[in-house]
């Protein structure tokens, strides 16, 4: 897995493709590695990062960290960091999921609802999966603020020993939550791709390909969902040009101070 050689508000993204970085998530991790946690950086989870500490220590804990969001991926490419590319958490968990097989993979979902996990049951069953080589699990609401709920998924987990474990229940909850317990999950992947697993369940429909191309997924997403993602689309996501810029002068600043050095 290689990083870019600048950092992107203060973490590394991924260079490596999709096929590539599908290839490595669908490998096994040695029994004695830590669990490892995927993350996919969009508009929101900038403006997340500088508002929570728990978010931001999730991430620092990550194991990967790709360029999710269009706005994300143009500033990337603004600031220059060279070889950084875009691939979507949606995009990454329908790769995924198509290269499980039976024997090799024992892939555990976190889901919103019993129709997403069984949509995507019927078709790893169809894939040769027998009921035991896959599991779900359907947290309740505010399951990461209950000691009883997070408990009941920690058990499940471990008596599954997944070697891929997918999030699709929301950020920054997700992440925090395997940053947190990641010594009780096991070695294996861990994903946190939010809707992107109901878009591979067939229970959403994604923007169009050209949407998405002209980065215009958001809208598709907004007139979807206008009540719940109102707010993040329309007020909360204004924040994420702030911080570019503060992110792109505190680059600036770290270059001059660099040839400063070297120039003295």
């Amino acid at each position: 897995m290689n990083a870019a050689t600048l950092p992107l508000f203060g973490y590394q993204p991924a260079t490596d493709d999709l096929e590539t970085l599908t290839a490595e998530v669908t490998q096994r991790v040695r029994g004695n590695e830590p669990a490892r946690l995927v993350v996919t950086m969009n508009v929101d989870h900038v403006v997340q990062l500088a508002k929570r500490a728990d978010f931001r220590a999730a991430y620092s804990s990550a194991w990967l960290v790709t360029i999710d969001g269009a706005p994300v991926s143009a500033f990337a490419k603004l600031k220059g960091l060279k070889g950084a590319t875009r691939v979507t958490g949606a995009d990454l968990f329908a790769q995924v999921f198509d290269r499980l097989s039976p024997g090799r993979q024992r892939p555990f979902f976190v889901v919103s609802s019993p129709e997403v996990g069984e949509a995507l049951g019927k078709d790893l069953v169809a894939r040769g999966f027998a009921p035991g080589e896959y599991a779900f699990h359907i947290p309740e609401f505010g399951f990461e603020r209950s000691e009883r709920a997070t408990n009941d998924l920690l058990v499940a987990i471990e008596r599954f020993a997944p070697t891929q474990i997918f999030f699709g229940v929301g950020a920054p909850k997700s992440e925090i939550f395997v940053a947190q317990h990641r010594d009780r999950l096991g070695s294996c992947y861990v994903l946190c791709v939010g809707a992107g697993i109901e878009y591979r369940a067939g229970i959403l429909k994604r923007a169009p390909v050209a949407w998405q191309k002209a980065g215009m997924e958001w809208l598709w997403r907004l007139a979807s969902d206008p009540k719940r993602l109102y707010r993040r689309y329309l007020v909360d996501s204004w924040r994420f040009l702030y911080l570019a810029s503060q992110d792109l002068f505190s680059a600036s600043l770290r270059s001059e101070s660099a040839s400063d050095r070297i120039s003295g």
